[in-house]
């Protein structure tokens, strides 16, 4: 194991940093401008009458060298420092968050690509077939975590979100766990698989945001041509819209179709889900409004006042709600007098029935006594 020295600097922060300047200056340059691998010693240089010591990180980057005091005669200590100290101290000074595209990728591959050095990274998704190259400026046997200054790896993150958007990175897919889920676990487990069900995912296309943008445009009293404007272009320009914004014309022919869509759907949903007189359905006050139907019929070909100013049913309501055609005496009266017509039609019929019948007998009586006469008397 390492010994460990008090370093000259306290303050842990101020240590990682020089660590890492350290560690990225492993080359320097001599005067003639050729590279050259410096070793883990401290040589001074002179600089306008004052003495300085260059510090250097060493090959493994175990041992660091710093000057306790200035002067004519440099004096170095060394510090040790453990190597899992060192990599803790690395991996504290990484910012920001960590890369998640990585997990979709296999390690990267030195390769030359035209001449230059590249890191190449294989998509782990079976079928796609990408590859992606970042800058390399190790050498061949050198591993990624070796870079100095790790590459921008922002086109890993652009093909993940363009291709896998909704996939798991490989190799998770397909990993189990052995460890036997609770009650609440698959209560847990039940409720995620339902709202999977009730929203599933969807991909976004270029009919959906015309849709969804002329929603908008109706539900919030919008204009049509606000896609043509210069400042809705400027806002979906800066959040990199890939759909291209719809013209005046666009937005008014995609709220027909949403129209005849929710018509259809409204068709559909009364012929089969709506039921005209439902089983516990009744009338309050039967007699109201037969009374101000036929009003409203009788207003319409002109033999009533409208219901809507006058209403009949108000200055008669004391009278009985339901017509009895037994309790009604001048029906009675019509009722009879239509009787006693009828009683007469039919005896005037039966009457000329009757002398009908008496013409007829004496009509045949007249032809039997013709055909008795001679021929001569038939004449005359």
């Amino acid at each position: 194991m390492y010994s460990k020295h008090k370093p000259l600097v306290s303050s842990p922060s101020v240590q990682r940093d020089v660590c890492q300047q350290l560690q990225n200056r492993k080359y320097k340059k001599t005067n003639n401008g050729k590279r050259t691998n410096d070793s883990a010693k401290a040589r001074p240089s002179k600089s306008k009458g004052k003495d300085k010591v260059r510090i250097l990180c060493c090959q493994n980057c175990h041992f660091l060298i710093e000057r306790q005091n200035p002067g004519p005669s440099p004096k170095a200590k060394i510090i040790e420092i453990d190597a899992e100290e060192s990599d803790e101290a690395e991996r504290l000074n990484e910012r920001g968050p960590k890369n998640q595209s990585r997990q979709h990728f296999y390690d990267p591959i030195a390769v030359i690509v035209k001449g230059s050095k590249r890191w190449m990274f294989k998509c782990r998704h079976a079928g796609c077939t990408c590859k992606t190259t970042v800058p390399r400026t190790v050498g061949d046997g050198a591993d990624f975590a070796d870079e100095p200054q790790k590459p921008p790896l922002g086109n890993l993150a652009t093909h993940v979100r363009k291709v896998h958007a909704n996939a798991l990175p490989a190799g998770l897919a397909d990993a189990t766990d052995d460890v036997p889920l609770s009650q609440e676990d698959a209560r847990i487990m039940e409720r995620f698989l339902k709202r999977g069900a009730e929203n599933p995912t969807h991909e976004p296309t270029q009919e959906g945001f015309y849709r969804y943008f002329a929603a908008w445009c109706l539900e919030e009293n919008l204009a049509f041509t606000l896609g043509e404007s210069a400042g809705a272009q400027r806002l979906f320009n800066y959040i990199k819209l890939k759909f291209k914004l719809p013209t005046d014309t666009t937005v008014r022919n995609k709220l027909d179709k949403i129209y005849d869509d929710l018509h259809d759907h409204v068709v559909q949903e009364i012929k089969f889900g709506v039921h005209w007189i439902p089983d516990n359905a009744y009338i309050h006050c039967l007699d109201h409004i037969v009374s101000l139907v036929v009003q409203k019929i009788m207003n319409t070909l002109e033999e009533a006042d409208d219901p809507d100013i006058t209403d009949y049913h108000a200055s008669n309501k004391q009278h009985p709600s339901h017509y009895s055609a037994d309790d009604d005496p001048v029906l009675q009266e019509l009722e009879a007098e239509f009787d006693k017509e009828m009683d007469e039609a039919e005896e005037r019929r039966v009457a000329w029935d009757t002398e009908k019948e008496d013409d007829q007998a004496i009509l045949d009586e007249l032809l039997r006594d013709v055909d008795e006469w001679s021929a001569i008397k038939k004449v005359m």
